[in-house]
């Protein structure tokens, strides 16, 4: 297969200057926490947010990255597409390697690359892996998984739980340890599970028993997975993803990533080798996906949490190395202003000049709107989404936008997010009606929500899907520091292996 690779000629000079400061304590543990879908727009949405709006409250822990650590900007590619998807981006940071589009830790050839997860444990460190989606999704599976293609998650599951062995594992999935005729309630730790989190098993018989005799303790509930003892730990809170932030933060038995994150360095920090973790908050790019502003921005927030309990981690223990980044960006992100299309407004200055704007500004207060919203668009439109047509009048939907999104948004606007998918949009190509729709289960509806919205919350999104857009790469911590500005993103993986080394 013929490739197109993206040069960088100064990378590999610049990389192998990068050596630790002679005064930098020897690195012994690596964590490294992604954003999945979290390109600088959800960055700076998130900042925006803080300064405008809560200037009384602690900077972010991504504005304090951006004064404190090492900070890059990475190139996403794969090895033969300008965009990359989750398992291709992952994989890049995961091994090093370019590789395919829905390919889990394999080269552009189809062979294996080791990980810097398997590199960790060949060192006799601890390996972990925290998610918000399921262990088997694409960016997890990427670290300790291999496959041809991400949709195979019962084989990437056997790699996981029978070949790798992380020493900690903290995320949903729990339908991979049961039988498709039973609920994951049925398991016995997990018989008190939110009725919200249950669902049934993905496999033909469980395989419980055969986990447990890899040495794992399964915990269902925040408070279970406080009182295991030490060893091998297989935390799993949920059927299949988490919930989005504004229901799973109501959930008081499913632990915050935050929480999660305080537990898995606390306890991997125990082996005197040193441990490797990889953190993602894999549902910035689901509500990029839905073109959801308001819980993409709350989704990032809380992914900051986590970030600021393993900055604080670091401050405390020097011989860690912090690397915060995305696999990619979801959704073409921004907020604009749009043009009067009537009788501009006139304002008379305290100068005494008459000011008349040519157009309709977002006020400096937008993000508000955004971190007010109640339910997820997503969960929104699920509950009246039946077939491909909505069970619910457009007055009556109207209203809901209103109570839950925050927006009063014109009945025809509403009019047209209801529009069944088969239709066709004069927005989108005409080959291909659903060209730049999200993946997700009821992304249409989503983004022609997210189009009738625009020019009242001024959101703006460019598609349904990933973009192009460069990462940012925060080092953070006592070891490397002095990396190139901008890099690739399997660069990443050098980083780390050369921390390790």
């Amino acid at each position: 297969m013929k490739t197109y690779p993206i040069a960088i000629s100064i990378l590999t000079l610049c990389l192998l200057s990068c050596q630790p400061s002679q005064n930098a304590t020897p690195i012994k543990n690596v964590i490294l926490m992604i954003g999945d879908g979290m390109g600088p727009q959800q960055v700076s949405q998130a900042i925006y947010h803080r300064k405008l709006t809560q200037n009384d409250k602690p900077p972010l822990a991504l504005e304090s990255l951006y004064q404190k650590a090492s900070h890059s900007v990475a190139l996403t590619h794969t090895a033969n597409s300008l965009v990359t998807d989750s398992a291709a981006g992952a994989t890049a940071l995961a091994c090093g390697k370019k590789s395919l589009n829905d390919t889990i830790a394999k080269d552009e050839k189809g062979f294996d690359c080791k990980t810097i997860l398997e590199i960790a444990k060949e060192k006799g460190k601890s390996t972990g892996l925290i998610s918000t989606t399921r262990y088997t999704h694409a960016t997890p599976a990427a670290f300790a998984a291999h496959n041809i293609s991400r949709t195979n998650e019962l084989d990437i599951n056997k790699d996981i739980l029978f070949k790798t062995q992380p020493d900690l594992i903290l995320s949903g999935g729990l339908r991979y340890l049961q039988s498709k005729d039973k609920k994951v309630s049925a398991i016995p730790e997990c018989q008190n599970i939110d009725p919200s989190l249950d669902g049934n098993g993905k496999l033909e018989k469980s395989i419980l028993s055969e986990v447990k005799a890899q040495g794992y303790q399964l915990a269902c509930n925040k408070t279970q997975l406080q009182n295991l003892e030490d060893g091998k730990i297989l935390g799993l809170f949920s059927q299949s993803v988490f919930p989005f932030i504004q229901t799973r933060s109501k959930i008081k038995s499913l632990p915050s990533l935050s929480e999660m994150t305080t537990f898995a360095l606390n306890r991997l920090n125990n082996n005197p080798n040193g441990f490797f973790i990889m953190i993602e908050s894999g549902l910035i790019d689901y509500a990029g996906h839905a073109n959801d502003a308001g819980t993409m921005l709350q989704e990032t927030l809380d992914f900051d949490e986590a970030i600021k309990v393993a900055m604080d981690f670091v401050d405390k223990n020097p011989d860690t190395l912090l690397i915060v980044t995305a696999d990619h960006e979801t959704g073409g992100f921004g907020y604009s202003y749009r043009r009067w299309q009537k009788k501009k407004p006139e304002f008379k200055m305290e100068s005494g000049d008459i000011y008349e704007p040519r157009y309709s500004n977002p006020p400096i207060n937008i993000t508000q709107l955004a971190a007010e919203q109640k339910v997820s668009a997503s969960d929104l439109i699920e509950q009246h989404l039946k077939d491909g047509h909505f069970t619910i009048d457009a007055q009556s939907y109207q209203n809901k936008i209103k109570d839950n999104l925050g927006v009063q948004i014109p009945l025809r606007h509403v009019e047209y997010a209801m529009v069944p998918e088969n239709t066709p949009d004069l927005f989108d190509s005409l080959e291909d009606t659903g060209v730049f729709h999200g993946s997700h289960e009821s992304a249409h509806a989503s983004n022609r929500l997210a189009r009738s919205m625009s020019a009242y919350n001024f959101s703006n999104f460019a598609t349904g899907n990933h973009t192009a857009t460069p990462v940012d790469v925060f080092v953070y911590g006592s070891g490397i520091r002095d990396v190139p500005q901008l890099i690739d993103n399997t660069d990443v993986f050098k980083i780390m292996t050369k921390a390790l080394d």
